[in-house]
């Protein structure tokens, strides 16, 4: 089976991207001073 390479680095890019977004979250202080934690772990 042959793998298209483009596709490859999209998926990639975009699991990354992904956990980039979910640690950020992670790591952000909402205004009422609780951290938000969903999907932290």
């Amino acid at each position: 089976m042959e793998v298209n390479l483009v596709d490859a680095y999209l998926e990639n890019a975009s699991l990354i991207n992904t956990n980039l977004t979910k640690a950020k979250l992670c790591n952000t202080i909402l205004q009422d001073e609780s951290v938000y934690d969903q999907n932290c772990r």
